[in-house]
């Protein structure tokens, strides 16, 4: 089959400048494009069965987003170099300039015949371009997203619960409060970017202080971690789980897993993307948790940030290696 790689056509974005380290984005920057100017017939079947689905399926945020991708035809059908199999890795989503000129979607992944353009899990292409989309609202509103204290503050939620649906037992209600502490912690310090200090103070504008003196001294450990998955050490070091951390990320693997665990533990755009989505019956994150009325109040506080995304419908047409 006939591909272009994605990075000599154009330009990815990052939440923060360090994301770009992060793997799953790393990955994403290795991707082959099947360009619709050498496979109209495959685009042509897969836009017919995502515009019939998108007939049937009811009226809500996700069916408005998808709904202008597919009249723009900026859905795009691609693989990843590193994914012969399934991966959990199913698709991106790429720029020019601040405008966005596509979302993709991986065929193995999703299951997208590549001589046909047929998908037998169509309902699935429709959830991960609406999951892209979202990362899209993200990437390109930064700075608002950055200000924007409550949508922290349900995220900060959200990343709670997933944490207890991780931890699958009875946690007393003092473990709770500091399972909120690191949660709000993590969140501010490696899905915003902030320091130490910071995430700190932003945390316990969130969170409940009157454990502030009684931890202050385990706190300090906080600023030996460098990435989000160590969520799972500081578990283990506030004393909220006995298990050792190795389990609890195999664990976390296992109950949500890969693509909802990557979303996880990737950058703020697949976390908030995941936040959204997985109230959605999209298969292949639907396992993180369902909470509704807190998804949809996270999900309306995008729709803002959905509807500035700009585009360039011709960009991928008219560009050449």
């Amino acid at each position: 089959m006939k591909t272009v790689k994605l990075s000599s056509l154009v330009s990815f974005k990052y939440f923060k400048p360090e994301d770009s380290k992060l793997n799953l984005l790393k990955q994403n920057v290795n991707t082959l494009l099947i360009h619709p100017r050498d496979y109209s017939e495959l685009y042509d079947r897969f836009y017919e069965d995502l515009t019939l689905f998108l007939s049937k399926v009811s009226t809500s945020p996700a069916k408005s987003a998808v709904q202008e991708l597919t009249n723009r035809r900026l859905i795009f059908i691609v693989r990843h170099l590193s994914s012969k199999t399934k991966s959990g890795i199913f698709g991106g989503c790429f720029f020019n300039n601040n405008k966005l000129v596509g979302i993709g979607l991986d065929l193995i992944e999703l299951d997208i015949d590549p001589t046909t353009g047929k998908s037998e899990s169509i309902d699935d292409c429709f959830y991960a371009a609406y999951f892209h989309y979202i990362r899209t609202a993200v990437l390109l509103n930064a700075n608002d997203i950055k200000r924007n204290s409550q949508l922290h503050s349900n995220l900060v939620t959200f990343l709670y619960y997933l944490m207890l649906k991780v931890i699958k037992f009875n946690v007393l209600p003092k473990q709770k409060e500091l399972l909120i502490i690191v949660s709000s912690y993590f969140f501010h310090r490696f899905y915003l970017g902030q320091n130490h200090k910071q995430s700190l103070e932003s945390t316990y504008s969130l969170t409940n202080t009157k454990l502030k003196d009684e931890i202050k001294d385990l706190v300090k450990v906080l600023e030996k971690y460098n990435k989000i998955e160590d969520i799972f050490k500081a578990i283990v070091d506030f004393n909220i789980a006995n298990d050792a951390p190795a389990k609890l990320t195999m664990r976390a693997l296992t109950t949500l897993r890969p693509a909802a665990f990557y979303s996880m533990t990737t950058s703020i755009d697949y976390f908030i993307a995941l936040a959204v989505v997985s109230k959605y019956p999209f298969g292949l994150i639907s396992s993180a948790i369902s909470m509704n009325k807190l998804q949809t109040d996270i999900e309306k506080q995008m729709t803002p940030y959905v509807n500035k995304v700009k585009f360039d419908v011709d960009y991928i047409k008219n560009v050449r290696k």
